[in-house]
């Protein structure tokens, strides 16, 4: 089932920009549903809709967009920020395949421990700026077995992804996932070397103004960045035991 199996979460975020005809044309456009990979969108804290009221989806359109997924068995996730209630998203039936906490709530354990309580799923945690030492004494300690973190650098530039934290992490025992926002998207085939399990990168329409233009993936090149994401999974997954073969005939 692939909810078991993607290595690859195609984050569409806010760049939907409030719109559900343009969130299902992101979603069709990738091509998600022909391809091993997770799809999420987020849900903001009540302040961050005062402030940006356009970025807003509703949550009927929410629903919707969950059952497109379901249909096409595409692993569907929500992105939380501090949100007030879970409620509705148990009233409505979403039945998120997973949560990804926003790392502005990383460090909250005490809605840490409600979304666990209340959404039977895998929680996926961006560290964000915390430090090592808050990573380990009050975020892994919030972990399941089946709760990842991720790592993430909240910078456009290549020299800020502090990589050596992932190591760092699974040291710790604990799943670790890389989170894309540097510019250059062969960051995250680094990360993939250095031990990430599963990559978070954002994807939208960047001919428009979306919140994540820097460091989107295009939505018609979701597909090519897909395979060579894969490519470098399948280059590390070998391991000692693989068999070993060559295809190039060579002349010297």
């Amino acid at each position: 089932m692939k909810s078991l199996k993607w290595k690859i979460c195609a984050e569409i975020g806010l760049n939907h920009l409030g719109d559900f005809n343009h969130l299902v044309e992101i979603y069709k456009k990738s091509n998600i549903a022909n391809l091993n990979s997770a799809v999420s969108i987020q849900v903001r804290e009540d302040e961050f809709y005062v402030a940006n009221p356009d970025l807003k989806i509703d949550a009927t359109d929410t629903k919707k967009f969950r059952k497109i997924c379901e249909r096409d068995n595409v692993p569907f996730g929500l992105a939380l920020g501090p949100i007030k209630s879970l409620d509705w998203i148990i009233d409505l039936g979403l039945k998120p395949d997973f949560i990804k906490i926003l790392s502005l709530a990383a460090e909250n354990i005490e809605f840490i421990e409600q979304v666990k309580k209340k959404l039977d799923c895998p929680i996926y945690i961006s560290t964000g700026l915390s430090s090592f030492n808050k990573i380990r004494e009050v975020i892994v300690p919030l972990l399941r077995k089946k709760d990842y973190l991720i790592h993430t650098s909240i910078s456009h530039s290549s020299k800020d992804q502090n990589f050596g934290m992932i190591a760092r992490m699974k040291t710790l025992n604990t799943h670790v996932c890389f989170g894309q926002h540097a510019t250059s998207k062969a960051i995250c085939f680094t990360a993939i070397g250095v031990g990430a399990e599963k990559i978070f990168v954002y994807i939208g329409d960047k001919a428009q103004k979306i919140p994540d233009l820097e460091h989107a993936v295009h939505v018609d090149e979701f597909h090519d960045f897909y395979n060579e994401v894969h490519g470098c999974f399948d280059a590390i997954s070998g391991g000692d035991n693989a068999v070993r073969s060559s295809n190039i005939e060579f002349l010297g």
